[in-house]
Formats: C-alpha cells, structure tokens, sequence
C-alpha cells in the first residue's frame, strides 16, 4: 500500500483513523558503536492506534512529519548497547 493508499481508506465512512507504516531491519550507530535492530518508519497516528507510551522520550508530532524532521524513538536494547556511558544522553540534540 501506497501513503496514498492510506489516506482514501481514511476517508472512508465509518473509518476513524488509518496509518501506514514500514518496518525493516538496519543498524543504528552512535561514536563508534553499532546495533542492528529492527526499525518502524510510522506517523504521528501509530502511538494512539497502538496504545503505545515509551517509557523515556515521545513520540514525534505531525509538524514534524511534514517538514520531515529527523526524529528518533530509541527502544531500551538500543540505548544499552550504544550509550554505554551513562553521562551521555541519547535524547539530547545532536
């Protein structure tokens, strides 16, 4: 399906919401670390459709979906593996 796949069927009488998403496998690196992880491209929806809260940062906003903003929710096995030092945050701006 197409993102513009996404937005007929939202249309669509007695949908509420509907939201694409992507997942693949890749590696996320930090300095000279590195972790293969899965990974989620979704939007702005996929929290509320999913009943999904992280634990430490949030989610990204739809302001940035349309400018297209680099933002990253990490899961916990990726911060354990990268930020090995606890005096560097993963979630300041880098």
């Amino acid at each position: 399906m197409t993102e513009g796949d996404v937005k007929v069927i939202s249309r669509i009488n007695h949908v509420s919401r509907a939201e694409g998403n992507v997942r693949g496998n890749g590696q996320v690196v930090y300095k000279d670390k590195n972790w293969s992880t899965s990974l989620y491209g979704a939007t702005p929806l996929y929290a509320d459709m999913h009943a999904a809260q992280p634990y430490y940062g949030r989610f990204f906003t739809d302001s940035e979906d349309q400018h297209m903003d680099r933002v990253v929710l990490l899961g916990q096995t990726v911060i354990n593996n990268l930020f090995v030092n606890k005096n560097e945050n993963p979630w300041a701006r880098r």
